[in-house]
C-alpha cells in the first residue's frame, strides 16, 4: 500500500498491491450481495474478507456485525472490541471501516504524537506546521474498490453512489422526488409547462423514471449473483 496524498480525487490516493487487491476480488467471486442467502451466510463472508484484509495489512482482526436498519453508508469501526458495524451489507462501507481500523493501528502512535507536540507548541505560544497523516480511511475505501473492480466503480460513480467522489452523491443513487420536482421547467405563470415531463407516480422508492432499481454498485448488473444492497 502506497499513499498519493496529492492526487486530486480520494480513489487515486492510494495504490494497493496485487496482493492486497486479490483479497477484494476473491471476496467478490463468492457473490457477496447474494441478497436471498440466510443474514447469517452473508455475514460469514464478510468476515472472511475482513480476516483476511486484517491479515494482509497487519492489524488486529475485527469482528463484522450487521445492525438492525438499512441505510447507505452506515457504518462504524468501533475502537473499543475492534468491531466493524454496517447498516447495510455494502463492500465500500466495510473497506471504508477497515481504513479506520489501519489508520487507529498503524498510524495511531504517530498521530497522537503530532498532537502532543502541536498542545506543546500551542502552550508555549509558538506555530507549529507539521504535516500531518496522509492517510485518509474513506480514500482507502474507494481506491480500493476502484483497483479491485473498476467497472463496477465506474458505474457506481457516475451513479452518483459513492460518497466523496467527484460525481454528486445522490441518496443512494436515488434522486430525491423534492428535488425532481424542484427542478422542473415552469413557465411565467409558475404553472409547469405543457411540454414538461410529469413526475412517476410514487412506488416507494422515488426512482427516476427508467431508473433500474437500487442494487449493490459493485453489482449494478445482475450477471447471476443476485441483486444485493449498498
Amino acid at each position: 500500500m502506497e499513499i498519493n496524498d496529492t492526487a486530486s480525487y480520494r480513489e487515486d490516493m492510494i495504490t494497493f498491491s496485487e496482493g492486497e487487491i486479490a483479497v477484494i476480488k476473491e471476496a467478490l467471486h463468492t457473490k457477496l450481495f447474494r441478497s436471498a442467502e440466510p443474514e447469517a451466510e452473508r455475514v460469514a463472508k464478510f468476515q472472511a474478507m475482513v480476516t483476511k484484509l486484517a491479515e494482509v495489512f497487519g492489524i488486529p482482526e475485527p469482528t463484522f456485525h450487521k445492525d438492525p436498519g438499512d441505510e447507505p453508508g452506515g457504518g462504524r469501526w468501533n475502537q473499543e472490541d475492534n468491531s466493524i458495524h454496517v447498516k447495510r451489507f455494502s463492500l465500500t462501507t466495510t473497506l471504508t471501516c477497515i481504513g479506520v481500523a489501519v489508520l487507529f493501528h498503524k498510524y495511531g502512535e504517530e498521530i497522537q504524537a503530532q498532537q502532543a507536540r502541536a498542545m506543546a507548541a500551542m502552550m508555549a505560544g509558538e506555530q507549529f506546521s507539521e504535516t500531518r497523516v496522509g492517510f485518509d480511511p474513506l480514500a482507502f475505501g474507494l481506491s480500493a474498490f476502484k483497483q479491485a473492480a473498476p467497472r463496477m466503480f465506474e458505474t457506481a460513480k457516475n451513479a452518483g453512489r459513492l460518497f466523496g467522489t467527484s460525481v454528486e452523491y445522490t441518496d443512494n443513487g436515488r434522486i430525491p422526488l423534492e428535488r425532481m420536482r424542484a427542478d422542473e421547467p415552469e413557465s411565467v405563470d409558475g404553472g409547469v409547462r405543457e411540454d414538461a415531463t410529469p413526475p412517476a407516480p410514487s412506488t416507494g422508492t422515488d426512482t427516476l423514471p427508467g431508473q433500474r432499481p437500487d442494487i449493490d454498485p459493485e453489482n449494478r448488473t445482475d450477471r447471476g449473483n443476485g441483486l444485493g444492497e449498498d
